[in-house]
């Protein structure tokens, strides 16, 4: 595989703080390849936190453009924020309310171990977060493989 894409297919709401798998955006990873991630996640309603989880053994260095949830802004696009993470350390991005659909910009380098697996996206409410959040369709995730 030089290049495998998801698109998510329909909507999936969430009103807990406890992770879960998303339904749609997960994807192969074969043993001892390298890739490149490019993720788009499309949201609405409250804040998300989100994480990845990827095949045994492997590595995701990854970063995301997101909205500081803690904005007291009324235009939250001035609180942009950029990290980088791991596996399983979240990010939680800022919510806009159901009426406006917000967007996270996903880029990193999945680094593949001695086996084979799938790279998943896991996502919820942030802590103190009351107000659902759904992940839209449309949302999508890519891998390409690079050069050994």
């Amino acid at each position: 595989m030089q290049q495998a894409f998801v698109v998510k297919p329909s909507d999936e709401t969430v009103s807990s703080t406890t992770m879960q798998d998303d339904d749609h955006l997960l994807i192969a990873a074969a043993a001892n390849t390298n890739y490149w991630l490019d993720a788009y996640v499309i949201y609405s309603g409250g804040d998300i936190r989100i994480h990845f989880t990827g095949p045994p053994s492997s590595t995701l260095q990854w970063n995301a453009m997101a909205l500081n949830t803690s904005s007291t802004s009324s235009n939250p696009f001035d609180t942009i924020h950029i990290k980088s993470y791991g596996y399983a350390t979240d990010l939680a991005s800022g919510g806009w309310g159901s009426s406006h659909d917000m967007g996270l910009s996903i880029r990193g380098v999945l680094r593949g171990g001695p086996s084979a697996g799938t790279l998943l996206l896991r996502w919820a409410l942030p802590s103190g977060e009351s107000q659902a959040v759904t992940v839209r369709a449309g949302s999508t995730i890519r891998l390409t493989k690079l050069p050994s």
